[in-house]
C-alpha cells in the first residue's frame, strides 16, 4: 500500500512551502488509495512547542488537508511524536552497534567542530557535501574511549561512512574512489542523482543528549511506519544519500523519493519573510480562502496534462462541498510525473485573482461566516439579525468585486459608515451618472424625502408601503424609480437591498444624504 507523510518541526507557523509539501503527499496518497501519515518532529527540543504543533495542525485542517494517522488519531505505527519515540531509536542504535565498525563515540565538543568547519570554509572548501567532518574520533582505540567515559566526558554517536582499511577521507588517508562507489538517489522527480561517499563525511546519529539526529529518526520512523514514498522538498536532497546508507546498514529497503523543487520570491531568491506573507495562517488573516490556497499552491512546481488554473465549476456551492470537491478533483488529476524539477515562483497578484474567483463560487452566507472569522467588529455585529442581512447584501451585491473577505468590511462600511460616505459628481461611474441627468431624478428625490420625513419609525413593512406609495406619487417605477434613491443613498445604482439600507441607515442620515443628493441632482437639472 502507498504510505506518504508529512513530518513538520514545530517551531513556528506552517509555511507555503510546507503546505505544498503536505498537500503532494496528501494528493497522491488519496490518488493512489493509500494512507496519509502526520508525523511531528519534535525533537529540537530548545525550539518545538506545542502551540506551534496545535498552529500546523489547524492550519492544515483549514487547508482541507486530513490525516489518516496522527498524533491525534492513532494508528498502528504510533505514536506520531519523535520524542515519544525515543525508545525506537536506542533499538535501532543497538542493531548497528552489533556491526562492528558501523558506528563510533565521538567526544568532540560542538564548538570545536564549529570552530573546524567555519576553518574549512574558510579555505574554500565547498561542495555539496562540505564541510567534511573531521577529527580523530573515528580511530580512537577502545581504551582511548573507555578512558574518556570513565572521565565524564559526553559524546554522540556517529555513523562511519567510508569503512575500507586502506582510511577515510576524513582523516587524510588514501581513499580509492572505486572501493567506496558513489552512492545513487533514484528520484522520481530529478531522476537519478549521484553522490560521491567520500565527501560525504561521517555524520551524527545520536547527539550527547540522547536525542536522535535528523536523518537516523527519519529513517527509523520511516521504516516503521512503512512510508512508500517521501516526498519533501529539495532541500532534503543532500540528506538523502546518508539514510540510504542508514537503510543499508540497518538491513531495510529504502522508500521512494521525489523532491520537489524550492518555491521562489518574484526576484527569483527564496521565498521568505521579507518578500511579505508567507505562512497559512497570514494568509487567513488577510482574508484568502483555503480553496484559493490549495488551488494555487497545487500549481507551484506541478501542472495537469489539461492546463486548467481553476479545478472546480462556476456553480456557486457550499464552502465545505467546495473545498472537497476541490481536493477530489486535484486527487484525480494528480501525478508524480507532472511535477517540475524547476523552481516555482510565487506570485501573490495570481493568488489574490484566484481568490476573486472563489469568492464568487461560495454561497453568501459562507462568506460572511469566514469574514467574521477575522474580524472582531463584523463578529459582533452579525449577532444583529438586521446587520446580518444588511451584511448579506452587501456581499450578494458586490461579491463579483472581492478578491479579499477583508472588502466584506470594508464595503459594508461604504454604504452603512456616515464618515466614509461622500456623494459629488466625479466619484459617479457609468450608468449612475446618467441619472444625474434624468429629468424626473429631482421629482424622484424629492417625493421619497417627503415620505422618510413622514415616517415614525423605519420598519420593513413601513418601507415596503413607502415605496408603493412613491410609485404613485412620483409616477415613475422599476430602475426610474430606484436607482435615482440608490444614488442618493450609495452613490451606486447597484447595492443591498433598500428594504436593509433605509433601517440601518436611519432617517436622520438618510434626510443628510437626500439633501447633499438633492443639491447635486438640482445642479444637473440647471445646466
Amino acid at each position: 500500500m502507498v504510505r506518504t507523510r508529512f513530518a513538520p518541526s514545530p517551531t513556528g507557523s506552517l509555511h507555503v512551502g510546507g503546505a505544498r509539501t503536505a498537500l503532494f503527499n496528501y494528493l497522491f496518497a488519496r490518488k493512489m488509495g493509500g494512507k496519509f501519515v502526520l508525523r511531528i518532529e519534535d525533537t529540537d527540543i530548545a525550539r518545538s512547542t506545542k502551540e506551534s504543533e496545535q498552529v500546523i495542525m489547524r492550519d492544515l485542517k483549514w487547508l482541507g488537508i486530513e490525516w489518516d494517522e496522527g498524533p491525534d488519531k492513532p494508528g498502528d505505527f504510533g505514536p506520531y511524536r519523535q520524542t515519544e519515540r525515543l525508545d525506537k531509536y536506542q533499538e535501532a542504535l543497538k542493531k548497528l552497534q552489533r556491526t562492528p565498525g558501523t558506528v563510533y563515540p565521538c567526544f568532540c565538543a560542538e564548538e570545536d567542530l564549529e570552530a573546524k568547519r567555519k576553518a574549512s570554509l574558510d579555505k574554500g572548501e565547498k561542495s555539496a557535501y562540505t564541510p567534511v567532518y573531521n577529527c580523530g574520533c573515528s580511530s580512537r582505540s577502545q581504551e582511548e574511549i573507555e578512558k574518556l567515559e570513565k572521565e565524564g566526558r559526553p559524546y554522540a554517536w556517529r555513523f562511519r561512512v567510508l569503512t575500507s582499511a586502506r582510511g577515510s577521507a576524513a582523516s587524510g588517508e588514501e581513499t580509492s574512489v572505486f572501493m567506496h562507489p558513489p552512492i545513487i538517489v533514484k528520484d522520481l522527480i530529478h531522476g537519478d542523482v549521484t553522490f560521491n561517499r567520500i565527501l560525504i563525511g561521517d555524520f551524527v546519529l545520536m547527539k550527547s543528549n540522547g536525542l536522535p539526529s535528523y536523518n537516523f529518526a527519519c529513517v527509523v520512523d520511516d521504516a516503521a511506519m512503512k512510508i512508500s514514498h517521501v516526498i519533501r522538498g529539495d532541500e532534503h536532497l543532500t540528506n538523502t544519500p546518508r539514510q540510504i546508507l542508514l537503510y543499508e546498514s540497518l538491513g531495510m529497503t529504502p522508500p521512494e523519493f521525489a523532491h520537489l523543487s524550492m518555491i521562489l520570491a518574484p526576484d527569483h531568491t527564496k521565498l521568505s519573510k521579507r518578500h511579505g506573507t508567507t505562512a497559512v495562517q497570514e494568509f487567513k488573516e488577510k482574508g484568502y480562502l483555503p480553496h484559493s490556497l490549495i488551488n494555487y499552491i497545487s500549481l507551484l512546481g506541478w501542472s495537469p496534462k489539461d492546463d486548467r488554473e481553476i479545478f472546480v465549476s462556476e456553480k456557486e456551492e457550499n464552502a465545505d462541498v467546495l473545498l472537497a470537491l476541490l481536493l477530489q478533483e486535484l486527487s484525480r488529476l494528480f501525478s508524480l510525473e507532472g511535477v517540475s524539477k524547476n523552481p516555482a515562483v510565487f506570485d501573490q497578484q495570481k493568488l489574490t485573482w484566484m481568490n476573486s474567483q472563489y469568492i464568487k463560487r461560495i454561497l453568501p452566507e459562507n462568506l460572511l461566516e469566514s469574514a467574521a472569522e477575522i474580524s472582531p467588529q463584523a463578529q459582533s455585529e452579525i449577532r444583529d439579525e438586521k446587520m446580518r442581512n444588511a451584511y448579506l447584501s452587501v456581499i450578494q451585491a458586490e461579491k463579483d468585486r472581492f478578491h479579499t473577505l477583508l472588502q466584506i468590511e470594508e464595503h459594508f462600511k461604504e454604504y452603512f459608515d456616515s464618515s466614509k460616505f461622500v456623494l459629488k459628481e466625479s466619484a459617479l461611474e457609468g450608468s449612475a451618472k446618467e441619472v444625474l441627468s434624468w429629468s424626473w431624478s429631482l421629482e424622484v428625490l424629492k417625493q421619497f424625502k417627503k415620505e422618510i420625513e413622514s415616517s415614525e419609525r423605519l420598519s420593513d413593512e413601513m418601507i415596503s408601503g413607502l415605496m408603493k406609495n412613491l410609485q404613485k406619487s412620483a409616477g415613475r417605477k422599476g430602475k426610474d424609480l430606484y436607482w435615482p434613491i440608490r444614488i442618493a443613498l450609495t452613490g451606486k445604482i447597484h447595492g443591498p437591498e433598500l428594504t436593509h439600507l433605509i433601517p440601518l441607515l436611519g432617517k436622520e442620515e438618510i434626510l443628510k444624504r437626500t439633501a447633499v443628493a438633492e443639491s447635486l441632482f438640482s445642479e444637473q437639472v440647471q445646466r
